[in-house]
């Protein structure tokens, strides 16, 4: 009977530190949700980002929160645009055009994903401020909890700047018809500014309307890993 008992007891260490690792990974990993709005005549804005809860990720956090600083200088700028338009056409004999009677806008979402000690923040953003149709585009932060700082795409992913590039176009190149303008906005030069995240061992490149291709297009993600 105690060597049925002994025979067992690396299968339960294994589970119990299976256990203990999911758990710890769940508390690094959990988060608030900080909601800004603001809505005005003149400006509609919506800022939605995570601050973790855990005491590891205070760096992490205050990197995060800065979306707060561009949020409210965007609330500043469209409000000033916003009145410059509407003062030409008061001292003009045109009519106003119906576009500049709506408030602009700047809305954020974001997601959170993750992958071993990586935990990665994607930005959606949406906004308008005049012209055909709003803009919309993509960033992201990839954070190390070991090392606590931001990682490249290259640590993320392990692969070199070259091999990012040519996965990337390989990848595109069967997702737009036309071609557009892939081997500029996927080159080895644009690297160092794609925006990226990790999920569930996988790494994704984002690419924004206009990167890649027109506008019409709207964006595409990419697995690289």
């Amino acid at each position: 009977m105690k060597k049925s008992v002994f025979k067992f007891l690396p299968v339960f260490f294994s589970i119990g530190l299976l256990i203990l690792f999911s758990a710890s990974c769940s508390r690094v990993t959990d988060y608030n949700t900080v909601h800004l709005e603001s809505k005005t005549q003149k400006c509609e804005a919506t800022l939605d980002y995570p601050q973790f809860t855990s005491g590891k990720l205070s760096e992490f956090n205050k990197v995060l929160a800065q979306q707060e600083t561009v949020y409210y200088n965007i609330i500043d700028e469209y409000s000033d645009f916003w009145d410059e338009m509407h003062s030409i056409y008061e001292n003009s004999e045109e009519e106003l055009d119906e576009e500049l009677i709506l408030p602009y806008y700047y809305d954020v979402k974001s997601e959170v994903t993750s992958s071993g000690s990586m935990i990665s923040v994607i930005f959606y953003y949406e906004s308008y401020s005049g012209g055909a149709h709003g803009l919309h585009y993509i960033d992201s932060i990839t954070w190390d909890v070991k090392k606590n700082r931001q990682l490249s795409i290259e640590e993320a992913s392990g692969l070199t700047t070259e091999e990012i590039s040519r996965k990337c176009i390989e990848e595109l190149k069967e997702l737009i018809p036309d071609g557009g303008w892939i081997e500029e906005g996927a080159g080895v030069d644009a690297v160092s500014s794609m925006k990226f995240s990790c999920d569930k061992d996988k790494i994704f490149v984002h690419f924004s309307p206009y990167d890649v291709a027109a506008y019409v297009y709207g964006a595409f993600t990419v697995e690289i890993k």
